[in-house]
């Protein structure tokens, strides 16, 4: 049997507001994944979007979508700028978290 599941990331009004009062447009503003990898065996996804113009981290369940972890600002991980043109690489089975670790 196949599970398709919808996973909808929402700005806060106040985080929407500050965006806009920062310049940037409507569209901008809104969420965008910017960079995602499974860990943990494929049970789990590790996401960085763009919500607000914000680097968001999210840890979701890689059937369910749902928090593994509550969701977390990191600076350094993903362009929150959609027009930034990044490419992340993961070499072999190091750890995501391990890695941010290390360029901090």
């Amino acid at each position: 049997l196949l599970q398709f599941v919808d996973l909808r990331l929402n700005v806060p009004p106040a985080e929407l507001s500050e965006c806009r009062a920062l310049g940037n447009s409507a569209e901008d503003c809104q969420p965008s994944t910017r960079f995602i990898a499974l860990q943990d065996n494929k049970e789990r996804l590790y996401v960085c979007s763009s919500v607000g113009m914000r680097p968001e981290i999210r840890v979701l369940d890689a059937v369910t979508l749902r928090d593994r972890q509550e969701p977390r600002t990191e600076i350094g991980i993903c362009a929150p700028d959609p027009t930034v043109n990044a490419t992340a690489v993961i070499v072999g089975m190091v750890s995501i978290e391990f890695t941010h670790r290390l360029l901090q």
